[in-house]
């Protein structure tokens, strides 16, 4: 309810298993403690050697991890008691798994979203420590537009065609920079090309649904094509 009220909209429960998951899974982090709670019993026993093989709480949540995670990941209390594993492991399996799920029951459109926002870096803007000085900060607006794009694929946003930077008349739409450093690296300019793209577009939608970062690299590709001849005759370095 609390996180319901946050992005004001209903959570369902697709979204809301999603947004369990870390945030290198394109998830939020919001850890269900009854899903994790195995992972951290088998860890603490296992690190602290006061495990047993005829322990039945240890037991218990072996069999109710190994429930909850592939064949291959799976666990035994030999090899608890053998070799120790710290929880950070025992919890990315479970992810791994999760995520494995969510990929599996999903259509076209949300496995394309579920890749772009499990892609590297791509929940980076959700470890930056909000400073409003520095410009680092979402208000709730843009909060809510952001967490139901990542989690409930209820925010219809369109792109916006570039307008002109103000440093020529008009709207120059054949710029190769959004910004541009004039002293780069050994006195050569770099141009900047900021771009915007998103994975549910039906021309990279299919392609998207199969492989992360698909509608980034093509979008990456559109911009060199139309803006490295120019940057070249420009003598700019180009970097996107």
């Amino acid at each position: 309810m609390c996180f319901s009220n946050c992005v004001a909209t209903d959570i369902s429960d697709v979204a809301w298993k999603q947004a369990q998951l870390g945030l290198s899974y394109g998830g939020l982090g919001l850890c269900s403690i009854s899903h994790l709670s195995c992972a951290a019993y088998i860890a603490s026993l296992s690190f602290s050697g006061l495990g047993s093989a005829d322990n039945p709480h240890l037991v218990r949540s072996i069999v109710r991890y190994n429930s909850l995670v592939s064949p291959p990941d799976g666990s035994s209390v030999e090899s608890i008691l053998a070799s120790p594993i710290p929880q950070r492991i025992l919890s990315q399996r479970l992810d791994d798994h999760s995520f494995g799920l969510a990929i599996a029951a999903a259509t076209d459109a949300d496995k394309a979203r579920l890749l772009s926002t499990s892609a590297s870096h791509a929940a980076s803007w959700l470890s930056v420590v909000p400073s409003v000085g520095l410009g680092l900060h979402l208000d709730p607006n843009e909060l809510q537009i952001a967490v139901k794009w990542c989690f409930c694929h209820q925010a219809h946003i369109a792109a916006r065609l570039e307008a002109g930077s103000g440093l020529t008349p008009g709207l120059d739409r054949t710029r190769p920079a959004d910004v541009l450093v004039r002293d780069w690296a050994q006195g050569k300019p770099a141009a900047f090309d900021i771009k915007v793209t998103s994975p549910l577009t039906p021309a990279i939608l299919a392609e998207a649904s199969r492989r992360v970062g698909a509608a980034a690299e093509a979008a990456e590709n559109r911009k060199h094509t139309a803006n490295d001849p120019k940057c070249a005759e420009l003598g700019w370095s180009v970097c996107l």
